[in-house]
């Protein structure tokens, strides 16, 4: 499929950059979701019978289009090193001089709607940090309390579509001794949504009868939205030492309740990652062909002079599903801000995602909070 943004990838359609005219596209400013209007609903979508005042309106109950978009109609944003705060300046290089919000801010004020942890396993606890010593500041410790953010949001803002969590294990020594207690950890800290059903999307699910991962999300595809809406997927980006130790624990990723990030080959891929969106057509083919393929818009620093805008256009014209970038706000001096284009706060996949699919139907920051669940009929 020819990409439907790529007439929008100029001067402020992925970036708002000082040197953007005023002339430019207004189709294409960064939304502010706090401040977005209702969606165009159909009535049908209200509950009769509820209050009708202007201080209490009708509460949604769901999305018209949630059995036809699936997990894979998405672009979505979201932070690199998502829990990192800037060490002290002594002890400070450019790379390590940026400070996120922390996720639920990320959530509610960015439309970050994927993260990146970093996690040490120490003494049982797992721990997020950068570097120990050197760059170590965080705004959630450990893995539970930046999950705990992420579960608590989701919690009140159930009509959010998918969010995703990668987390970046560090080291893998005695892998074997603590695989289950990390992954008891995600799927106790993630919790259940009010229907009874787990907030995390495990392997399982998505697998379904089909023989591997694989084969399920290049044949029978990913879920439905309907399915997914207010919850949770995790992939571990790991080593060979976990991967090893996750297949011989849960073949074909079986009682897991996370994926493995892999090469398009492997039984277990589901997930893939290419972090330069100028690999190509390597990128577009794996996500044509039924992957969840995360990609960067920008690096930190970025070279002297360089907006980060090759990147951010390159990414925004693939069929990337999570665009990763450390500029969500400006900083450091530079214009450069990365946003997703006619986002609310995602839109719809460029390569992937039907040409009926609208952002609204996506994510509908009017129907955030009182979305409600309906089984498939």
């Amino acid at each position: 499929m020819v990409s439907r943004y790529v007439g929008h990838l100029v001067c402020g359609a992925a970036v708002a950059l000082a040197s953007c005219s005023e002339s430019s596209d207004p189709t294409v400013t960064p939304v502010d979701v706090s401040d977005a209007e209702p969606g165009d609903a159909s009535e049908d979508m209200r509950v009769e019978d509820a209050p009708t005042s202007d201080a209490d309106p009708p509460p949604p109950v769901g999305y018209a289009d949630d059995d036809s978009l699936r997990v894979n109609s998405i672009q979505c944003t979201g932070t690199h090193n998502s829990y990192h705060v800037a060490p002290p300046i002594e002890q400070r290089v450019p790379d390590w001089a940026y400070t996120h919000p922390p996720i639920a801010v990320q959530l509610a004020d960015q439309g970050a709607r994927h993260f990146e942890l970093d996690v040490y396993e120490e003494d049982g606890k797992f721990r997020v940090t950068h570097i120990p010593v050197l760059d170590e500041v965080t705004t959630c410790e450990t893995l539970a309390l930046c999950l705990e953010e992420i579960a608590g949001w989701s919690g009140e803002n159930p009509g959010h579509h998918p969010l995703f969590v990668m987390i970046e294990l560090k080291h893998s020594i005695d892998i074997e001794d603590w695989l289950a207690p990390f992954e008891e950890t995600i799927d106790q800290t993630l919790g259940a949504l009010p229907d009874g059903r787990r907030r995390v999307v495990a392997p399982d699910e998505v697998r379904g009868e089909a023989v591997d991962l694989r084969t399920a999300v290049t044949t029978t595809g990913w879920p439905t939205l309907r399915e997914t809406r207010g919850r949770v997927f995790v992939m571990v980006m790991q080593d060979d030492g976990f991967r090893d130790a996750w297949l011989a624990a849960h073949p074909k990723g079986s009682g897991s309740p996370v994926f493995v990030h892999a090469a398009p080959t492997d039984s277990h891929a589901a997930f893939v990652k290419f972090d330069d969106p100028k690999e190509q057509p390597a990128l577009d083919d794996a996500a044509a062909a039924g992957f969840i393929v995360r990609t960067r818009a920008d690096s930190v620093p970025g070279a002297p002079g360089d907006d980060g805008l090759h990147d951010s256009v390159a990414a925004l014209a693939s069929g990337a599903h999570m665009v990763s970038s450390d500029h969500l706000t400006p900083r450091g001096g530079r214009p450069y801000q990365f946003a997703i284009p006619d986002g609310t706060p995602s839109r719809c996949n460029p390569i992937t995602a039907p040409e009926t699919c609208t952002a609204l139907a996506l994510e509908d920051p009017a129907l955030l909070h009182g979305y409600r669940y309906q089984a498939p009929q």
